[in-house]
């Protein structure tokens, strides 16, 4: 269904800061099977979209997202919107971000990892995608990540890092031309 690399591409594109409110419509824009039903959702509800930020499961304090969209979390007030929302979710599985201020290293990958996992066990909800988002990504972080097998056989079905520099770490604009 999700395609890694596309995903990353197209997240990377459509994100323009590394906010929770980006990430969401980031992901509204660039992941076709998710895209209109989520905006349909944003658009129908007129939502700030805080349902899916800072989400705490079952009152547990240590497994806290910065960005949940699950079947939980949408708004329940019958639109069609609302529950095609709903649907995906629970067909293809929940999406979760995790923002970092600075690099993506292998100890951050390794805790979010296990966070779904507990989240996984707890819910009983399948993870479709686990982002990481932060300004770098380090090599081991980037192996790690790419253990797909690993992951899916702990109910991952992606774990995608996204580099999304904070203003004030990305390069001038120069610069960033002649990186890429």
């Amino acid at each position: 269904m999700f395609e890694r690399n596309t995903i990353m591409t197209a997240l990377n594109i459509a994100m323009t800061t590394r906010t929770k409110e980006e990430t969401i419509l980031g992901l509204s824009k660039s992941i076709q099977e998710i895209g209109q039903p989520l905006q349909e959702y944003i658009d129908s509800n007129k939502t700030s979209l805080r349902e899916f930020f800072n989400v705490s499961i079952h009152d547990k304090n240590d497994l806290i997202f910065d960005v949940l969209l699950d079947s939980a979390h949408v708004l329940n007030d019958g639109s069609s919107a609302s529950n095609d929302l709903k649907r995906f979710l629970n067909e293809y599985g929940v999406i979760v971000a995790k923002i970092v201020d600075g690099d993506i290293n292998r100890t951050v990958v390794e805790s979010f990892a296990s966070s779904l996992v507990k989240y996984n066990l707890i819910t009983n909800h399948s993870i479709g995608i686990g982002l990481v988002i932060g300004d770098t990504i380090t090599d081991d972080a980037r192996e790690y990540a790419s253990k797909i097998s690993f992951h899916r056989k702990r109910g991952i079905s992606y774990l995608i890092l996204i580099i999304k520099p904070s203003p004030s770490s990305a390069p001038p604009p120069a610069q960033q031309a002649s990186i890429i």
